[in-house]
């Protein structure tokens, strides 16, 4: 079945009418679409359709409805906190992370940041990062989109540490003797899981984060990359959760 984003929303009832230029061009052009082909459409808040497509145009597609339904939010959010790598690379993790169903991404910057984003990064890149994300999420058949956020720096990410569990993947400093996989499933509202970039987080920025309650947490005895750390990581939560 072929899948397409919403942006305005799945209606209560009547047609799904689609104009987004991207959408109607990966509906009829890329996946050749067209009257009589079955479609779901995904909103990206939660909201599904499934249907039929009645016309599929230059200017619109119209979708009748068979079926709608809600797909609800996860119990606990889990949130991936990444520091910014190689732009390929960094486009890479979102693309798979929305794939495992984090609910929000942060870019983060942090002391060992080499991947710094300059005064052009603005619209176009974080454009670029959001369609990618939007795109995996169709792909994967997900009706909620990932939120995703402006970078930040490390010392701007802590105070989302209040209130949730933090975990932070690191080689440094003293490392607990595990104890995080213990924590109850939907104990906290919201799981964050902190990556850091190539070269690890500084002694200090792991000392921060513990100190502002976030639990480190081990990912095996050899080195991964950033993009492999945080998948890791992501689907260890997943799967702690029940959810993979």
């Amino acid at each position: 079945m072929h899948r397409v984003v919403v942006r305005q929303g799945v209606p209560e009832r009547g047609p799904v009418i689609i104009e987004d230029p991207q959408e109607l061009h990966h509906l009829a052009v890329v996946l050749r679409a067209g009257p009589g082909d079955r479609v779901e459409c995904l909103d990206g808040l939660g909201g599904r359709a499934r249907g039929t497509i009645r016309e599929c145009g230059p200017g619109r597609a119209v979708i009748d409805v068979e079926s709608r339904s809600r797909e609800p939010a996860a119990g606990t959010a889990v949130v991936l906190a990444a520091a910014l790598i190689k732009p390929s690379r960094f486009e890479w993790l979102i693309q798979k992370a929305t794939e495992l169903g984090v609910a929000r991404i942060v870019p983060l910057v942090t002391a060992r940041t080499q991947a710094r984003p300059g005064r052009g990064l603005g619209r176009e890149r974080m454009a670029r990062w959001e369609r990618i994300v939007r795109e995996a999420a169709k792909q994967s058949g997900r009706a909620r989109v990932p939120e995703l956020e402006s970078p930040r720096t490390f010392e701007e990410l802590l105070p989302d540490l209040a209130g949730a569990e933090g975990l932070i993947a690191t080689l440094a400093g003293d490392r607990p003797a595990g104890g995080w996989e213990a924590t109850p499933p939907d104990a906290l509202g919201k799981t964050v899981i902190i990556i850091g970039p190539e070269g690890d987080f500084t002694d200090e920025e792991v000392r921060l984060a513990l100190r502002h309650g976030a639990r480190t947490m081990s990912l095996g005895p050899v080195t991964l990359r950033a993009e492999t750390a945080a998948l890791a990581a992501i689907v260890l939560v997943q799967h702690r959760l029940g959810r993979l």
